[in-house]
């Protein structure tokens, strides 16, 4: 269990690693470039914490739009920005359907379709066509009918109890609020450029208790020395590190541990050998301050 420990997730992309260990208890920090970290804000999102405070959602701790850096701020913007953009594209499709009509009636989605009455959307031949207002009357009815048939009402104590049950063993949220929390650690999204950060750390010293950087070792050795130096400030005295690499990358992970070694700063724990029948695997190196 890693309830307790300090993580940090250097080049996280989707922020897999962090995320993960997060929801398995522990004080994540999952970084990438400033463009990458409005997906991970998402993907933190998603998960049960709010991005820019790390605290589960739900729980005390600065929301993703009290306070927070300029950059967070702007990532959140461009979270919300696309959400925008998405849905303006599915009424567009919807209205395109309907014969190009730009009436301001917002038509209902595939799932409020099921739940509609055929005589609500599809005239008989012969029957009088049905208005907006006694669509949208129709529709409102259905959803009731649906709402109630959810909450149990009409069902015996049984039924109602097994409804209980399937509602907190499979927790949701609402489309537009925040994720329901699950998580029992905290995980935040932080924009770390490793060039920067070697020049003026942002990152506290000395902090982490597991740093680890995931298939981010291969042609970019020009930011090897600079991602050493974010290793060495941010890593505490008796901290691990974990890299992993590809089976293609693997000559660039061993080339990274090597430059460590020879600069005095990380010491591999576990063997670089393997079994020939896993050659094409992903190689692991779990290392420690030398």
């Amino acid at each position: 269990c890693f309830s307790g420990r300090r993580v940090l997730e250097l080049g996280a992309g989707a922020g897999l690693c962090g995320i993960a260990l997060a929801l398995d208890g522990a004080d994540s920090t999952v970084s990438d470039l400033e463009g990458l970290l409005p997906l991970l804000q998402l993907n933190v999102a998603h998960n049960g914490f709010c991005p820019s405070s790390g605290s589960a959602c739900g729980q005390p701790g600065r929301s993703s739009n009290e306070g927070g850096s300029e950059d967070e701020q702007k990532s959140a913007g461009a979270v919300k920005g696309a959400r925008g953009n998405k849905e303006k594209a599915k009424k567009g499709k919807r209205r395109c359907r309907k014969g190009g009509d730009d009436s301001d009636e917002d038509f209902p989605g595939n799932g409020d379709r099921e739940a509609e009455s055929p005589s609500a959307t599809v005239a008989e031949p012969g029957e009088k066509k049905l208005s907006a207002k006694e669509r949208r009357n129709a529709r409102e009815a259905a959803r009731k009918s649906k709402k109630e048939q959810n909450s149990g009402v009409g069902t015996s104590p049984a039924a109602q109890e097994d409804l209980a049950n399937n509602d907190l063993a499979q927790p949701t949220a609402a489309e537009g609020e925040e994720p329901v929390a699950t998580a029992s650690g905290s995980c935040r999204a932080v924009a770390v450029d490793w060039l920067q950060e070697a020049k003026s750390p942002t990152l506290p010293a000395k902090h982490f208790d597991l740093i680890i950087v995931c298939d981010c070792l291969y042609e970019n050795k020009a930011s090897w020395a600079s991602l050493r130096a974010v290793i060495d400030y941010s890593l505490s005295a008796s901290a691990k590190v974990l890299l992993a690499s590809a089976a293609q990358r693997r000559p660039f992970l061993r080339a990274f541990i090597q430059e460590c070694k020879d600069a005095g700063l990380l010491q591999r724990l576990n063997s670089e050998e393997e079994p020939h029948d896993r050659s094409e695997s992903p190689e692991i190196a779990l290392l420690t301050r030398a």
